[in-house]
């Protein structure tokens, strides 16, 4: 697949996709190691066990995201071996910073970079099928399956008449699809 370039915040980056091609996207990954980056930033630990494989330093610095409950456990093989050459990690929560950190000790240097909206945004296009509110809203976006309950939907729904006797005109909006869809309104219904 040819080498795309888009742009940045004013800056040009360069992308390459593989079409779901792992040893192509390993192979090109290795290849583009032997460069001199700056930073070398995965985005999951999936990505990371590419830093496993070399013999050399990725980059200058090698950061990596702790998304969630991929990271709660004792990573095996070379998901383990790729954290000791990872220099930072970014945590979504304080809750993954915990969990990751107790269940694999090579997780040393971790920030929290909380996702979030600021609290003024300015004005936006948005979707005709994504209705948001006017006023202050909490916003949650992933996926609501059954399987994945430990994320909290439930528990937020439970939450917002007690949020709304402080902030009256708040709202609540989920952005995602699931098989626990119907259970969830049920609840915001009763709720």
């Amino acid at each position: 697949m040819a080498e795309k370039k888009a742009e940045l915040s004013n800056s040009r980056i360069r992308y390459r996709g593989f079409a779901g091609d792992k040893i192509r996207f390993v192979s090109r990954a290795l290849s583009e190691a032997v460069r001199n980056y700056d930073i070398v930033l995965f985005d999951h630990i999936q990505l990371a066990q590419i830093a496993s494989l070399s013999p050399f330093r990725l980059g200058r610095r090698t950061v990596l995201f702790l998304l969630g409950i991929e990271m709660w456990k004792k990573l095996p093989g070379l998901k383990a071996r790729a954290l000791r050459k990872i220099d930072l990690f970014l945590a979504i929560s304080n809750h993954t910073a915990t969990k990751a950190k107790a269940s694999n000790p090579q997780i040393r240097r971790v920030k929290v970079c909380l996702l979030g909206v600021p609290e003024k945004i300015g004005p936006a296009k948005t979707p005709s099928s994504l209705a948001i509110p006017s006023g202050p809203f909490i916003l949650s976006v992933g996926r609501m399956n059954s399987s994945e309950r430990y994320k909290g939907h439930q528990q937020l729904i439970r939450a917002l008449p007690q949020v709304k006797e402080k902030i009256p005109d708040v709202h609540l909006v989920f952005v995602g699809s699931g098989d626990d869809i119907p259970r969830l309104k049920h609840i915001a219904r009763k709720c």
